[in-house]
């Protein structure tokens, strides 16, 4: 389902309000779930990827709703309250160093180098909307499914980049009340929209180009968001 025309799609809802606050409530931490196992897969693609209409992006980004970490805590925010709470510190760029993204075949691998980077095609998202790299011995978890590998070095410009929760992103695709919220609206393309909202929000506003998160009790992954960032090469075939 392609959408271009929310509005058409809900009837009598206004966004003259500054925010739409489901739970009534500020934006606050509380210690009271435990968080749930939660299997790591979802399903997403990036093909037929849709455009946020305009009343949409208002309403993902005025609606408040009730975030659960990874610890245990509970916040409750907007989308973009919750990843500002969410962000640990800040490390430097030049501590990146060469990042390896592993695919499964040479022949995509050259394709990935030649057309660049596409991070709608990243199914594990535990660690953000980009595409995984790590900084681990090659064949790690978190750099993609195959054996092929692909060395990066960061080319943009940002000073820093920001060290967020572990599994931070977990709780906003599993969110029941987002969930709920996009049912009506975007049907089975919600997780698509989710992810294209969170992928803009986190570059284009919040100006991240790669983000660290760990996976819980395995290692971490940068994910890149600016997918022109990054240059590309062979690694070691």
């Amino acid at each position: 389902m392609h959408i271009m025309k929310v509005k058409n799609m809900i009837s009598k809802i206004s966004f003259n309000v500054p925010k739409i606050n489901f739970l009534g409530a500020k934006a606050v931490s509380k210690n009271t779930l435990e968080r749930s196992p939660k299997n790591d897969e979802v399903n997403f693609s990036g093909v037929n990827l849709p455009v946020l209409d305009s009343d949409l992006k208002s309403l993902l980004d005025n609606s408040v709703f009730t975030f659960q970490k990874y610890n245990g805590k509970e916040f409750q925010g907007t989308i973009k309250e919750y990843f500002e709470n969410s962000v640990i510190r800040y490390e430097n760029m030049g501590r990146l160093g060469s990042l390896i993204h592993c695919t499964q075949t040479k022949d995509i691998a050259d394709d990935i180098i030649k057309n660049g980077l596409d991070w709608t095609k990243t199914s594990r998202l535990k660690c953000g909307p980009g595409t995984y790299f790590s900084q681990s011995s090659v064949g790690g978890s978190e750099q993609g499914a195959g054996s092929v590998p692909i060395a990066a070095f960061y080319k943009g410009k940002k000073d820093k980049y920001p060290i967020f929760e572990p599994c931070f992103y977990e709780a906003v695709i599993y969110n029941k009340e987002l969930m709920d919220k996009l049912d009506g609206i975007c049907g089975n393309d919600k997780t698509k929209v989710i992810n294209r909202y969170c992928h803009d929000l986190l570059q284009d506003e919040m100006g991240i180009d790669v983000l660290y998160a760990s996976s819980g009790r395995s290692a971490g992954a940068f994910a890149v968001l600016n997918n022109d960032c990054m240059s590309l090469r062979r690694y070691g075939w």
